[in-house]
């Protein structure tokens, strides 16, 4: 299994081990993605297609530097990724930038497990592999990507549900109310009908009448 970690900071930036776009499934668009050997005191960073196209639309932005926060240390793109929607499949795509890293990180991280396939990992494996490490871990949780891609959702498919249902029972509704009307208008009309029959109007005639008099509410 692929197992990787990166750490979000709103301050700081993403930071990422290496193996992290690869375990996420990115693909690389241009540039290469270095090895944990080639890092060297995280001097390398990762961007997606939003944020080269706003830091260097003109140009590549393999090769070139950016510099990170308010501090002065430059960091080297080595390779630009498709886009990563971080919010869920119903969010903007933002500009991300990722900083590769080598060491250890020790703040608190999400890990990001790909099995091998065919390869099942249940939830009590994990977490003995995670305790297995020689040093206190704290998990806050496991969460198949099946389920974090449902929960994401979960709110637009009720909503969407929802308004269908409504929808459903609104039309519902309107054809019980012109099914009323045009059944009223027509036995409000009886007398008539039977004089147009008396003059030899046939049923098919009558029944035209009674569905072009009924059309216009149904088109409103």
């Amino acid at each position: 299994a692929s197992v990787t970690a990166s750490k979000s900071d709103s301050n700081k930036g993403r930071t990422a081990l290496p193996g992290y776009f690869e375990a996420m499934g990115l693909d690389v668009v241009e540039g290469q993605l270095p090895s944990a050997g080639d890092i060297s005191g995280n001097r390398s960073v990762v961007l997606n297609k939003a944020a080269a196209a706003r830091l260097f639309p003109r140009s590549s932005a393999i090769g070139k530097s950016i510099i990170l926060g308010f501090g002065t240390n430059r960091r080297e793109v080595v390779a630009v990724t498709n886009n990563l929607r971080q919010d869920g499949p119903l969010s903007a795509v933002d500009p991300d930038v990722t900083e590769l890293s080598s060491g250890r990180i020790t703040d608190p991280m999400i890990v990001v497990v790909r099995p091998k396939a065919g390869m099942r990992l249940r939830t009590a494996e994990l977490r003995d592999i995670a305790q297995g490490l020689g040093q206190p871990v704290f998990i806050d949780d496991i969460v198949p990507a099946t389920r974090l891609l449902s929960d994401t959702v979960a709110t637009p498919r009720h909503r969407t549900l929802l308004f269908g249902l409504l929808g459903a029972l609104g039309f519902i509704l309107t054809l019980v109310g012109i099914f009323g009307v045009t059944a009223y208008a027509v036995s409000r009309r009886t007398q008539e009908i039977g004089v147009r029959m008396a003059f030899g109007a046939s049923p098919q005639q009558v029944v035209g009448t009674v569905i072009a008099d009924a059309v216009w509410p149904v088109m409103i």
